[in-house]
């Protein structure tokens, strides 16, 4: 039995880490891609629309993506009682501060 435990952790973890990855691909995408639609579309409303319409699309699904996944992340923790993991916390814990250092970091460029 304990063999069997060990080996649910190790998966977990696994999980974790994967879960981690993807979560911050997809955040530096909508950043990325955020980012690409404001440079399609000026301020006064001059540019192209339809640039900025697929761009800004992408940037829904990519942060709509990314939420999912962090609250699934966080649900997973919670039910597995892994929240004292190092996997667990960076899962949780790291995409939303990218995401606002991202969104920050728009500002400065």
């Amino acid at each position: 039995m304990r063999a069997n435990t060990l080996l649910c952790k190790m998966l977990m973890k696994r999980i974790f880490d994967l879960a981690l990855v993807v979560q911050l691909i997809l955040v530096v995408g909508f950043v990325w891609f955020g980012w690409q639609a404001d440079q399609a579309m000026d301020k006064s409303g001059t540019g192209n629309y339809e640039e900025w319409s697929r761009l800004t699309g992408i940037t829904g699904v990519a942060f709509l993506s990314a939420a999912g996944m962090w609250v699934a992340v966080v649900v997973l923790a919670l039910f597995q009682r892994m929240f004292s993991s190092l996997e667990a916390q960076l899962a949780v814990g790291l995409p939303p501060l990218f995401l606002v250092l991202g969104w920050i970091s728009t500002w400065v460029v």
